[in-house]
């Protein structure tokens, strides 16, 4: 990419961050490719990973920078959800949260306000390690199809998803410990991986999406709990989207900073505005993409919630009902979660954020990932039973090679040998990562494709 390709008027904004010869260096290196890195789950095996040629990212002890980009689409492994494609910088939130998690109790309760297509709620779910529960909102609907995907892939099951608009949540009031704000913005960071970025710039566009910046901004407030926390980061490098946003909050005095350590070594620029830290990631310090964080605690939340209980509407399963379940699902995790049904669909909620949950299903229009449908007591299991990580289900495991776990993933049929003859479902795996579900007819020479429509291979 050539300097004459970007607004000479975005070099102004530089300017206000960096030296004149950063400021240079920065430019030149838009002409690079940007780098590939992948985040591990932290809850499915990871020796498969012990060939893979790549760099540990020093603030993500998931992170793998990778030597060359490999065609993600075609490895069964991926799709598997063992791990996230992501640029290193997106992954720093997962150093910020080991900052603040030790703060925040047992089993805190965090919102990913806008979480398309799941980055950063991978890495949430990765730092909790089962613990307390994840609210992942998504307001656009194309956007939030993505992030079920993702997060059904991931598996992790102490996570529920809406897609409703901050106004319109904030009305819940202060259900949170911890928030993080991925906010809509210029795009500046993405210079070198989209040039509809760069065509799309201008101070217009930072001025328009900073103004949305400060909508959001004072909606997410009202849900964070006194003592609570805000990751508020951006994929832009302008003050204006970031510090300005910030100071300029009409709850400005319901916060106050906080000070997280950072090693100099990493090289991210670092600096403080009306006592509050930002954290500049630049592709010429380092091996990522543009990206700024801060983060605060609040110190105070008058926002009272509205009574929203009315809406709740989710049922526990009939003794007929339980019964037709209970097959399907280990006896151990039955002890340790409460099965809830709504309509067709049945949901799984750990006992020990039972009440968490509860509160915000009645609050908020939200949903678990669905571990199955129940029809006339006639139970079917779900993708996210094949998914979950929390090992809840005793159906058998069928392996295929390389080329069967492709033909699974584009919905396509194939011949598997040495089926059970007296039918059921069956996990379907390839190097013991578990891709999906088929169910075997009886006899055992037919099966049928259960991966879902919406996630296949197109190509």
């Amino acid at each position: 990419m050539k300097y004459n390709q970007i607004d000479s008027r975005f070099e102004k904004t530089l300017s206000a961050i960096l030296t004149h010869s950063e400021k240079k260096e920065y430019l030149e290196l838009l002409e690079n490719e940007p780098v590939t890195a992948m985040k591990r789950n932290t809850a499915k095996a990871d020796n498969i990973f012990d060939n893979v040629e790549a760099m540990e990212i020093p603030w993500c002890k998931e992170g793998l920078l990778l030597k060359e980009r490999p065609a993600f689409t075609f490895d069964p492994i991926f799709h598997a959800g063992h791990y996230y494609v992501q640029d290193p910088s997106a992954m720093f939130l997962d150093f910020l949260l080991e900052n603040l998690l030790p703060e925040l109790g047992a089993n805190p309760i965090i919102a990913d306000l806008c979480a398309a297509p799941g980055g950063k709620s991978v890495g949430i779910l990765n730092r909790l390690e089962g613990r307390g529960l994840l609210l992942a909102n998504e307001i656009t609907p194309k956007r939030k199809q993505g992030l079920v995907e993702n997060l059904s892939k991931w598996g992790h099951p102490n996570v529920m998803i809406s897609g409703l608009p901050l106004e319109t949540m904030s009305k819940a009031g202060p259900l949170f410990d911890l928030i993080v704000i991925d906010a809509p913005c210029s795009g500046e960071g993405m210079f070198r991986k989209s040039e509809a970025a760069r065509l799309a710039w201008s101070p217009d566009t930072v001025e328009m999406n900073a103004r949305r910046q400060e909508k959001i901004l004072v909606e997410a407030l009202k849900l964070v709990k006194p003592g609570g926390y805000v990751i508020y980061c951006t994929c832009t490098l302008n003050q204006r989207e970031n510090e300005e946003v910030i100071e300029t909050s009409p709850q400005r005095n319901c916060f106050e900073p906080i000070f997280i350590n950072l090693p100099k070594k990493w090289n991210v620029l670092e600096t403080t505005s009306s006592g509050l830290q930002f954290f500049r990631f630049l592709h010429h310090r380092v091996k990522g993409e543009g990206m700024t964080y801060t983060c605060f605690r609040v110190t105070g939340n008058n926002h009272q919630s509205i009574d929203l209980s009315r809406v709740y509407r989710f049922t526990r399963p009939g003794k007929e009902e339980r019964e037709a379940i209970r097959p399907f699902l280990k006896e151990e995790f039955l002890l340790q979660n409460t099965v809830l049904q709504l309509l067709d669909e049945v949901y799984i909620l750990k006992n020990t954020i039972f009440h968490e949950a509860q509160m915000m299903l009645a609050k908020i229009n939200c949903r678990p990932l669905s571990i199955g449908s129940l029809k006339k007591n006639f139970y079917a299991p779900a993708h996210f039973t094949a998914m979950s990580t929390a090992s809840l289900t005793y159906l058998p495991k069928i392996e295929v090679d390389h080329s069967s776990a492709l033909d699974y993933l584009r919905k396509k049929s194939f011949t598997i040998e040495g089926l059970p003859r007296d039918g059921g479902y069956a996990l379907l795996a390839y190097q013991n990562a578990v891709l999906g579900l088929i169910k075997i007819h009886i006899g055992g020479q037919k099966w049928t494709n259960l991966y879902p429509t919406g996630f296949r291979i197109v190509n």
